[in-house]
């Protein structure tokens, strides 16, 4: 694989999380379990990801999210869901919202399909699950970072050569003080 870059996407393009409680459990899944308020992130053919956390609300407001790996069969279509998957708690933390805003067409069909605008975390804190140190012992990965300034700008969350253990992810949410939870997703090498 070479230069691969999808570009950014918004995790929930046209709404926000607004789940206020934790729902998934790790185990062997129907497709039901990807329906909203959850989504899948298929890696194709990245090996990574990074994750630029946001939501509605004011800053210093607080989002918990969960990070599940999923090993899914191959899909010809990549927005569309498996019938069934294991999924595995990968990590977890919490982001807190600085004061950076969306811009760009992404962000404008957003605004005028919520009508909310989304502020960008610049904390980031994340902490492997036990499933996910073991493969990153086992698979000898390089361990998850965060780009956490805590100064406003935009913090991010980069989880390098996923793909050696999962073909997707799903974010789940689980509202602190914020409104509302989302993030912008870029594919890596």
């Amino acid at each position: 694989m070479k230069g691969y870059n999808n570009g950014q996407q918004l995790y929930f393009p046209l709404t926000n999380s607004t789940a206020d409680a934790f729902a998934l459990t790790g185990g062997r899944k129907t497709s039901t379990s990807f329906a909203s308020p959850n989504r899948l992130i298929h890696l194709a053919d990245a090996s990574g990801v990074d994750i630029e956390f946001c939501g509605t609300d004011q800053e210093n407001e607080t989002v918990n999210y969960k990070l599940w790996a999923v090993k899914c069969p191959s899909v010809d279509v990549p927005s569309d869901s498996p019938t069934a998957a294991s999924i595995y708690l990968f990590g977890s933390g919490t982001y807190t919202l600085g004061t950076s805003t969306g811009v760009g067409t992404f962000f404008a069909a957003h605004l005028a399909a919520t009508g909310a605008v989304l502020t960008f975390a610049d904390t980031i804190t994340f902490s492997l699950a036990t499933w996910g140190q073991y493969v990153v012992d086992t698979y000898q990965l390089v361990a998850p970072t965060t780009y956490s300034p805590a100064d406003n700008t935009v913090a991010c969350l980069s989880i390098p050569l996923l793909s050696r253990v999962c073909n997707a992810l799903v974010i789940e949410f689980e509202l602190g003080t914020a409104d509302a939870a989302n993030a912008m997703i870029s594919l890596t090498d």
